[in-house]
């Protein structure tokens, strides 16, 4: 009885394919075929799609963007506009859903769909001119319909300047002292990562042990104090009355 009342029920037929909507042809054509064969249920029809769409995952709505095309491209060649004037009237808020709204390759992708899309509706008139601009407009779409060699290139550069701002973010992040207060400026930290850095590499330098080959340091007897590689050696004179002078340093080092 329940599977009958499902099968005669396009409200109950659609909630469950909806459930498992894909971007496959043969899952956008089966929701289509249960929303045109019940034109008096396309109010009902209509607002399920939408409550579903808000709450699926955000990767999933491009799949529901795709019945939204589906569903209009078809009225169109059947001549039928009742869904026509109901998405019309809803079609920036179903594109607000479908975009996401932090930038990066997901919001870029969507986008690029949705221009193919619009562009594919304003060539064959699904709708009106200034209703695919406004539209357009709710996701800051400034040329929907675009050529997509054009629309190509704009999320390129988008995308660029998504992942330098990316990485100069990880390197604040990873250059930012933990004991430092996260609106410090990036130059202040960098100025203190290079210092730590040349401080490293002295250390090193004073703690390496060269072969013989390559200029031992010699230990300097006395009181001399060494300064460098290439820099002279200076001695403080002590006056004792049971120590002999310090001998002269090596004829090397003179």
């Amino acid at each position: 009885m329940d599977g009958d009342s499902d099968d005669s029920d396009p409200i109950l037929q659609l909630r469950k394919v909806l459930k498992q909507l894909t971007s496959s042809r043969e899952s956008i054509q089966h929701a289509t075929k249960i929303m045109l064969d019940h034109p008096e249920d396309s109010e009902e029809l209509f607002e399920l799609l939408m409550k579903r769409l808000k709450k699926v995952a955000v990767k999933r709505r491009l799949a529901f963007f795709y019945l939204v095309d589906s569903v209009c491209q078809v009225s169109k060649i059947k001549q039928q506009s009742f869904y026509k004037d109901i998405i019309s009237r809803h079609l920036p808020d179903i594109l607000i859903l479908v975009i996401p709204e932090e930038e990066g390759d997901p919001r870029d992708k969507s986008l690029l769909a949705v221009n193919k899309v619009l562009g594919l509706w304003k060539e064959r008139k699904i709708f009106e001119p200034e209703t695919i601009k406004r539209a357009a407009r709710s996701i800051d779409l400034s040329d929907p319909g675009s050529t997509e060699r054009a629309m190509q290139e704009e999320v390129l550069r988008k995308m660029e300047e998504w992942r330098r701002e990316h990485k100069r973010q990880r390197w604040e992040n990873a250059l930012r002292p933990l004991h430092d207060p996260e609106d410090g400026n990036f130059s202040d930290y960098w100025d203190l990562f290079t210092e730590n850095e040349a401080r490293k590499e002295e250390n090193n330098f004073d703690s390496h042990k060269q072969s013989p080959m390559r200029g031992k340091r010699r230990r300097l007897e006395g009181d001399g104090e060494y300064t460098g590689l290439h820099s002279s050696v200076t001695t403080t004179s002590t006056t004792t009355h049971s120590s002999p002078p310090p001998p002269p340093p090596p004829s090397s080092l003179s």
